[in-house]
């Protein structure tokens, strides 16, 4: 976004808010928020929102709403025609969702044949393209047993997208422990992960 003045200053309500993505997609600038729980009452099921630019009044109106449980990450990926957000859903066996832009409807879906992703802990998801392939990673920072045992030796978990079949498929499963905070980068052509816990 070009801010002609130098000063810019929008607030855009949301729950309690712990992740944030800001893109350009055909156009138009959009921010996605993924929303932890509800303010008011704790509730991890909240929805987490998405927001269009409004260049007359220059303000963030919401545009999307997705449901997510205790959400930790979002992001967004645009390869080859096709645009996803996917969010990192957590605390709890509660599966992380990746949502595809539909073009006649002017909106991210999820459906029953939306990617769903399986995981206790999730805590942070980021997406790349490489080798010409839209792919996602999404950490899962633990699993708890029944009994409370927590267990931090959770994989990270890499998904490709397959355009021929039009769908996302486990591609990389890599071990590791507690880990909260991803990222990939690229140096002479390699691609690299680094991650914390």
């Amino acid at each position: 976004m070009m801010v002609e003045d130098g000063d810019f200053n929008v607030t855009v309500e949301s729950e309690i808010a712990v992740d944030s993505t800001m893109f350009e997609f055909e156009g138009e600038i959009y921010l996605a928020i993924a929303n932890y729980k509800n303010s008011e009452t704790d509730d991890l099921t909240v929805n987490s929102t998405l927001h269009k630019y409004n260049n007359v009044s220059k303000t963030f109106d919401l545009f999307q709403e997705f449901l997510t449980y205790g959400a930790k990450a979002v992001t967004f990926l645009e390869h080859d025609g096709n645009a996803w957000l996917a969010w990192a859903n957590g605390d709890g066996m509660v599966d992380s969702v990746i949502a595809q832009w539909n073009v006649t409807e002017q909106k991210f879906q999820t459906s029953a044949t939306s990617t769903k992703i399986e995981m206790q802990y999730a805590s942070d998801v980021i997406s790349f393209v490489a080798n010409d392939v839209a792919s996602v990673a999404i950490a899962n920072e633990k699993s708890v047993s029944r009994f409370g045992v927590s267990d931090c030796n959770q994989p990270v978990v890499i998904y490709s997208y397959d355009s021929d079949a039009a769908a996302w498929n486990l591609e990389q499963s890599i071990v590791a422990t507690c880990i909260i905070d991803l990222d990939v980068f690229a140096i002479d052509g390699m691609y690299r992960m680094g991650y914390s816990g």
